[in-house]
Parts: structure tokens; C-alpha cells; sequence
């Protein structure tokens, strides 16, 4: 029966989904948006930062380096940030849709 519940509610939800979108290209540019970001930039910094610790006494190349992933994670979110903003003003302003012609 548990199982039962679990199937019914994400075919809910997904048939949900499907009504309130009604353009599978918008649905695809912010997943992607948002997903590549935290794919390319987000979890290799947190692993090699979790890989890596550093310890007393480390070199003070190892250091810079820790430093430096951390400003390519912040640098890396922010325009992740910014092309997030921009799928979002184009679909306000109404340029993100386009016309097809047949």
C-alpha cells in the first residue's frame, strides 16, 4: 500500500507539472540554468575542498589553492546567479518565446 502511495503521488506530480508548463524549452532552460551551475561549478570546489584539508603546518601553495577554489566557487555562483536572472527577465519581458513558423 506504501508503495501504492509513492507511485500515485509523483505520477501527480508529474502529471501536474505537465499542466502548468505548458513549454517543455522553459522547463528545460531553467533546470539547466540552475543545474549547470551547481554541476560545473558548485560540487568539484566542495569535493576538492573536502578531499584536501588542510592541516597545521601545510605548504603555503596548498593554502593559495584552497583560496583560490573558494573565490572560483563565489565567482562561479554569481553568474550562475546572473544567467539565472536573465531566463527570468526574458520570460517577463516576454522575449523568451518564440514563434515558430510553420
Amino acid at each position: 500500500m506504501k508503495l501504492f502511495a509513492v507511485r500515485l503521488t509523483i505520477i501527480i506530480l508529474i502529471v501536474t507539472g505537465a499542466f502548468l508548463i505548458p513549454n517543455l524549452n522553459l522547463l528545460l532552460t531553467v533546470v539547466g540554468t540552475i543545474l549547470g551551475t551547481i554541476l560545473s561549478i558548485i560540487l568539484p570546489v566542495l569535493f576538492y575542498n573536502r578531499a584536501y584539508k588542510l592541516k597545521e603546518g601545510e605548504k603555503e601553495t596548498r593554502r593559495l589553492s584552497k583560496i583560490l577554489s573558494w573565490i572560483m566557487l563565489i565567482v562561479g555562483v554569481i553568474i550562475g546567479c546572473i544567467g539565472l536572472g536573465i531566463v527570468i527577465y526574458l520570460i517577463i519581458r516576454g522575449d523568451f518565446f518564440v514563434e515558430e513558423e510553420i
